[in-house]
């Protein structure tokens, strides 16, 4: 093989991986955000996880000692393009009360609502119900997971103002 034949291959390799190393630099907080959280890894995200994700861009501003059913709350910068998030978590039956449901839902504007849509679909493939302002994807695989409930992850565009992704383990089976 001619060596700067394969020079010149891996000089245009180290390019185009650099391209897209910039364009994941300069990707909107979020676009970072959504796409983080769009995985059905997400049901099992500790809350230390979402703290160090979102840290960047959102400031923890309520947590469990003052209002019992929202583990986390945030505000974020409005220049990330996220409104705001919020964890929380419902008692379940049974002494002592577990925690079987949770939430995470992230809020955005609802101009945004088509391009995280598009970003989300690439992520999880096509949704099992869909309509112009709602998206839905069930996830059946795991086991443990189905037990305490139904996770759900849902795209939806409340008005002409607002959006949000939720991931949802709905009230169990």
């Amino acid at each position: 093989m001619n060596f700067s034949l394969f020079k010149s291959l891996r000089t245009a390799a180290l390019l185009i991986s650099a391209a897209g190393a910039a364009q994941v630099a300069c990707a909107a907080p979020l676009d970072i955000v959504i796409g983080a959280l769009a995985d059905y890894k997400t049901f099992r995200l500790k809350s230390a996880e979402l703290d160090s994700l979102v840290a960047p861009y959102c400031k923890r501003v309520r947590d469990k000692a003052r209002k019992p059913m929202i583990l986390r709350e945030y505000t974020c910068s409005p220049e990330s393009g996220i409104t705001a998030i919020s964890m929380d978590s419902r008692e379940g039956l049974g002494e002592p009360l577990p925690n079987y449901m949770m939430s995470i839902v992230v809020d955005f504007p609802a101009d945004r609502f088509p391009a995280m849509k598009a970003l989300v679909v690439k992520k999880l493939g096509r949704p099992k119900k869909s309509g112009s302002d709602h998206s839905e994807w069930r996830y059946s695989l795991d086991k443990s997971l189905n037990q305490n409930g139904n996770p759900v992850i849902n795209l939806s565009r409340e008005d002409a103002e607002s959006a949000s992704l939720q991931i949802v383990l709905e009230q169990g089976p």
